[in-house]
């Protein structure tokens, strides 16, 4: 049995843009997919360093679920959302506009699991796809180093 809800302490306020997901059902389609080996009932739209990204509903994605390792405690799970939460606040503060994001704990059979979900992007705005159009910056002449402090300790000094 899964249960899922947000977590209260790691509300993101734009949040509110991002559908909501049963992601009881996505929970319980990735265990399915772990337990028997076969992932066919799951859209995949990539996997990240840590995480696995589900596309939300399979037959026409509209939501990227970002499912998140176990967590050892609800606690854990709630500290670390309140932690995602407060990047997206330095990211937005130093204006870097992050994307809607959501942060969901799911209890599972696996244990306490939380889900990061987002709405869909284009695949040409995302960060791999826009380094692979984007030209190199033309070469730059190396800075230049201080003179060695050793080079003036040569001079002799007066007597």
């Amino acid at each position: 049995m899964t249960s899922s809800r947000p977590c209260a302490a790691c509300s993101v306020p734009e949040a509110a843009s991002v559908p909501e997901v049963p992601l009881d059902e996505v929970e319980a389609a990735v265990r399915w997919a772990l337990e028997s080996g076969d992932d066919t009932a799951l859209r995949i739209l990539g996997y990240g360093e840590i995480s696995l990204v589900i596309g939300w509903p399979t037959e026409r994605p509209v939501v990227a679920c970002k499912r998140l390792p176990p967590f050892s405690s609800r606690f854990a799970a709630e500290t670390y959302g309140e932690r995602f939460t407060e990047y997206l606040d330095v990211l937005s503060a130093r204006g870097v506009e992050p994307v809607p994001s959501s942060f969901h704990i799911v209890a599972s059979e696996a244990g306490v699991v939380a889900y990061v979900t987002q709405p869909v992007l284009e695949a040409a705005t995302l960060g791999p796809e826009v380094l692979r159009r984007a030209r190199p910056d033309p070469p730059r002449a190396a800075p230049r180093s201080p003179p060695s402090s050793s080079a003036c300790s040569s001079r002799s000094s007066p007597p």
